[in-house]
């Protein structure tokens, strides 16, 4: 088995874990981890630029690449201007920085084979193998959260109590649906699933 141990650090200091393949990847104290599950060792401990990182933070491993979102080390530091970030691109065999895209999401980015997709205020698409943004679809509110890909060109995400769907190919907001939302939506064969409030709900993504 394998185990490390984070007792030093508080449950907001700690990121999900996430897998690609026979290799797991975390974030921990600004640094990408890779463990190889197969034989139960880390092959790395990578620091990159971020000052601060978190739940909201995991790593999204997709082909040779690992996305994730950090916070911007100088800024934070040195102006406490801890909101401001940059998604970086890291390379899953050795952990080494790719490329980084400042000022673009407030958290780990979603990723399909040509873009990275991620909320801040609207939502920004960016091309995954430069860190350039190819488009923007701008919202009258400000949104944050995990932007979520339902496989139909359609970008969820939950953020102040709202559910708002981005369509990717009329570039607009499909709708917008304030209540009690919480978490991180999910979505499968053209249904939404969100928790509002204390319930489940199951909707339409052409709601």
């Amino acid at each position: 088995d394998f185990s490390e141990d984070y007792r030093f650090l508080s449950s907001d200091d700690l990121a999900p874990p996430s897998l690609l393949g026979d290799k797991l990847f975390m974030v921990v104290l600004s640094k990408l981890y890779s463990v190889d599950i197969a034989t139960n060792t880390v092959e790395y401990a990578k620091s990159f630029g971020t000052y601060w990182d978190g739940p909201g933070f995991f790593p999204t491993p997709y082909d040779n690449e690992v996305y994730t979102f950090g916070i911007n080390e100088y800024e934070c530091h040195y102006y406490y201007l801890c909101t401001s970030g940059a998604i970086y691109a890291l390379d899953a065999a050795s952990g080494s920085e790719n490329w980084d895209s400042d000022d673009f999401g407030s958290s780990t980015p979603s990723v399909d084979d040509n873009y990275l997709y991620t909320i801040k205020n609207g939502l920004a698409v960016i091309e995954k193998n430069t860190g350039t943004l190819d488009f923007e679809i701008s919202a009258s509110k400000s949104y944050g959260g995990v932007a979520v890909l339902d496989g139909h060109n359609n970008v969820l995400g939950i953020s102040n109590d709202t559910l708002v769907s981005f369509d990717i190919d009329s570039r607009t907001i499909s709708f917008e649906i304030s209540d009690q939302f919480r978490g991180m939506p999910a979505a499968a064969n053209g249904m939404v699933y969100a928790l509002n409030g204390n319930h489940l709900e199951a909707r339409s993504v052409n709601d």
